[in-house]
């Protein structure tokens, strides 16, 4: 008959009790990533996939959904065949921005706008900026955050912030800014989500 001598039950032991921490560990990460639900992307079109800038908001004509008007492989889309650009756009400033409603529910709770934004490759590089403002029923400025980017290649910008008191809409912005000729600032793939819980 086979018997296990001491050491080798203080082996199966040791071998049994760092299985259940890394069961207990797996079961404790699926109830953070249930405590982490958010709402589907509020924001429409923002893959720019439709080809237009259908319900975005222009603060020129410039802007468009645009293949990347044949400047080469600097200028094209983060994925997908469009991304937003201010073609050919020689203001200081230039901006898309779509509207989005804050329910009730969603007062206090943190908001996760993401996007990937890009430029040419000059010196200085323009600049992109992502910001959100909130604004209450009255149409008053009631927050707003932003960051910005200035690196020539995609990368994934991130803004969050709480959704203040009396705020009734969230206003996100797509923000070109010249540093170098014409405004060189792409955005895509933008999403917009409110953590529920």
């Amino acid at each position: 008959m086979f018997t296990l001598k001491p050491r080798e039950n203080y082996l199966c032991f040791a071998l049994h009790f760092i299985c259940l921490i890394l069961v207990a560990a797996a079961m404790l990460s699926g109830v953070v990533q249930v405590n982490a639900a958010t709402t589907a992307n509020l924001i429409r079109n923002g893959n720019a996939e439709k080809g237009t800038l259908q319900y975005w908001k222009a603060s020129n004509d410039k802007w468009k959904a645009t293949e990347g008007e044949g400047y080469g492989s600097t200028c094209v889309p983060h994925k997908g065949k469009y991304f937003f650009w201010a073609v050919n756009d020689s203001s200081n400033k230039t901006y898309l921005y779509q509207n989005v409603k804050v329910k009730s529910g969603y007062i206090g709770k943190t908001v996760i706008l993401t996007c990937y934004t890009s430029s040419w490759p000059q010196t200085p590089t323009d600049h992109s900026r992502l910001q959100i403002t909130f604004y209450d029923k009255n149409k008053k400025k009631v927050g707003s955050v932003y960051k910005t980017h200035k690196k020539a290649k995609w990368e994934k910008v991130k803004v969050t912030a709480k959704i203040p008191a009396g705020a009734s809409k969230m206003r996100v912005y797509l923000i070109g800014l010249r540093k170098n000729g014409v405004v060189d600032a792409y955005f895509d793939d933008v999403v917009l989500k409110v953590k529920t819980s």
